[in-house]
This record gives C-alpha cells, structure tokens and sequence, in this order.
C-alpha cells in the first residue's frame, strides 16, 4: 500500500535519509514547519506526518498545535520524532499529546517497520468506522 508522508525536519539529511528508508511511498520532504503548515492549509493531506520536536522558527509542538487548531485530522496523523532530551515542558506535552513518538537517531529498517504498522493502524480504523451505522 503506498502512502503519502510528510518528513518535517530541518535537517535535510534526515529527510532524504527517511525518503530513501520508505521508497514505495509519496514521501515529501520539508525543513520548514511553517511550510509544512502552509500546504496543509491549502488543501494537501498525509496518511503519516513525521515532525522532529526540536526546530528553529516552529517547533514541532507549536505545528501540533497549529495542525490541531486548522486540521485536526492531519495532528492525528503525525508521529514526534525527538533528537534526544527536552526541555521537561516540551517532553512533558510531546508525551501527553498522544501521539506516537521515535527517537533520533532510528535504524532505517526499524523506522520502516513503524511506519508500515502506523499505516496499517490508520487502515484497521477507518474500516471499522466504515462498518459503523
């Protein structure tokens, strides 16, 4: 099943390195949240959005929270990747969120197995609310 991803991350490598890692899938590939943000807002959807935490300008809480507001369903979709420890507040929110977490640095083997089981969660639940009256 290919999927659209979303790799925000300003580091670059990590993108293309993530890319790479999910060859089969529509992988796009930004280093900027506010970017990232801006298309959602224009219309454009992912099955999976992976979001480091830890960016200059927008952080990956403040675009949870800007995706909460303008697209909720697009917030459900997006998994924390973190670089190592965090402020207590910004660790604190990332793991009350709800949201899935993968720590930085991921063998990219491991990282394709969790996005293969975070598409098929997505598929088993929208066939379930498909069955639902």
């Amino acid at each position: 099943m290919s999927a659209r991803v979303l790799v925000v991350d300003d580091e670059e490598v990590i993108g293309l390195l993530v890319r790479r890692a999910l060859r089969g899938h529509e992988v796009t590939v930004m280093t900027r949240a506010v970017d990232a943000l801006a298309s959602i807002k224009a219309g454009v959807t992912y099955d999976l959005i992976l979001s480091d935490v830890m960016m200059p300008e927008m952080t990956g809480v403040e675009f949870y929270r800007a995706l909460m507001e303008d697209a909720p369903d697009q917030a459900a979709v997006l998994v924390f990747l973190s670089g190592g420890s965090l402020p207590a507040a910004t660790d604190a929110f990332v793991r009350s969120a709800g949201n899935h977490c993968m720590d930085k640095p991921f063998v990219l083997k491991e990282l394709k197995t969790f996005v293969e089981v975070r598409l098929a969660e997505r598929v088993r639940a929208s066939l379930r609310s498909d069955d639902e009256p």
